[in-house]
């Protein structure tokens, strides 16, 4: 549980080992990113642009890079700093257009990017839910939506028969899923986690090792199941 999938990482480069090379051997280059543009595809929202790299000033055939990011990003590394990981994106697929830098055209960062994407399960859940629209019209996530009462109760059964406490359980989902679970309860849960959760903890067949620095259970423990 937990596993990772883990990607060869040989052969490619980072994008600033990739505009080193470029200004090297083009000392008047430089790089241009167009305006971004939000778009939603599927009911996923994105911001995608374009970039050129100029080798000089006059430059007819700048080399161009496109690239698009998912708004929120899906990770806690991605969100958050969705136009910024555009951009490096940009810059590196631009030098790949122009100078035959490392024989790839996707750099480090988005090889790492794209096992985030895909190693991310709250994601994958999201996925599965699908979305639906609003009254206003508004394309929504089901996954977003608020733990069901079902939900709920199937988590709390799970963490009695495998004897997890709360507090427990928050560094369980921090360390195997990234799950920050919110300070206010486990009823601020979105429908997406609770599902990766409920699926993680049905899958286990013994008790969770304590991973909690402390050794007592927190009297006004937030999470701790009325009555």
């Amino acid at each position: 549980m937990g596993e990772r999938m883990t990607y060869n990482l040989d052969g490619y480069v980072d994008v600033p080992t990739r505009m080193a090379a470029f200004y090297a051997r083009f000392p008047e280059g430089s790089f241009q990113m167009d305006p971004p543009t939000f778009t939603e595809v599927l009911g996923k929202a994105f911001v995608w642009a374009q970039a050129r790299a100029y080798r000089f000033p006059d430059d007819p055939r700048p080399g161009i890079g496109t690239a698009w990011e998912q708004i929120p990003g899906n990770t806690p590394y991605t969100r958050g700093s969705e136009l910024m990981n555009l951009e490096t994106s940009l810059w590196g697929r631009a030098c790949a257009a122009v100078m035959a830098v490392d024989g790839k055209i996707a750099t480090t960062e988005e090889i790492r990017s794209a096992e985030d994407r895909r190693s991310d399960p709250v994601a994958e859940a999201k996925t599965s839910m699908g979305t639906y629209k609003t009254p206003s019209g508004r394309t929504v996530s089901s996954g977003d939506q608020p733990i069901t009462e079902p939900q709920l109760k199937k988590l709390r059964y799970e963490m009695k028969r495998l004897a997890i406490e709360e507090f427990m359980l928050a560094d369980f989902a921090m360390d195997v899923y990234k799950i920050d679970v919110p300070i206010d309860g486990l009823q601020k849960l979105t429908k997406a986690q609770a599902s990766v959760l409920i699926d993680g903890l049905t899958k286990t067949t013994e008790k969770v090792e304590r991973v909690s620095h402390s050794d007592q259970a927190i009297q006004d423990d937030p999470w701790v199941s009325p009555g």
